[in-house]
């Protein structure tokens, strides 16, 4: 397991080639595994699912939506904290390079 600093890192550099249902399947555990929260619609206070894991938040119209957006800004969350150890022109969503790893 990574260090706890390291783990939405390595997380967000695990989903880079994983399929839609797998990458839903990995947010779900992720969520369950540290506490997170991936609410659905309640009708009375929000038409939007909530994401909150890794201390960044986030929203979407469908499940999906919440996932794509999460990633948006944990990817600008993980570049202004260390910028070199993203490398975002070898894929759009911030695929990590296998050195980055260790």
């Amino acid at each position: 397991m990574p260090p706890l600093d390291d783990r939405p890192r390595s997380f967000l550099g695990s989903l880079a080639r994983l399929s839609a249902e797998a990458t839903h399947d990995a947010f779900v555990n992720e969520v369950l595994e540290t506490f997170g929260r991936f609410d659905p619609p309640n009708g009375e206070l929000s038409h939007r699912w909530t994401l909150d894991l890794h201390g960044i938040c986030a929203d979407g119209a469908t499940e999906e939506e919440a996932i794509c957006n999460w990633r948006r800004l944990a990817r600008r969350q993980l570049l202004q904290d260390a910028p070199a150890q993203i490398n975002t022109a070898s894929d759009h969503i911030g695929y990590l390079p296998a050195s980055a790893h260790s």
